[in-house]
């Protein structure tokens, strides 16, 4: 079961792996409650979803190696 998590955009970065696409590997840093951070992998459809400072809810993936499908602005 995936879990709905929200936060503030603080963070937007490209960390591609050597060779791999630079759209495949974009991360949201979301300041998800007073200071805790976590980075979320978005899905190539969902990049221009959010910006630096977005209020946002997405869907937590079940595990950490596969990105979010789904990001939602508040």
């Amino acid at each position: 079961m995936t879990r709905r998590r929200s936060g503030l955009v603080v963070g937007k970065d490209f960390k591609p792996p050597p060779g791999a696409p630079h759209e495949d590997w974009c991360y949201l840093v979301v300041d998800i409650s007073d200071g805790e951070l976590i980075s979320v992998r978005l899905n190539k459809r969902q990049i221009d979803n959010a910006m630096l400072g977005d209020r946002v809810e997405f869907r937590q993936p079940r595990r950490s190696s596969r990105p979010t499908r789904w990001v939602r602005r508040l």
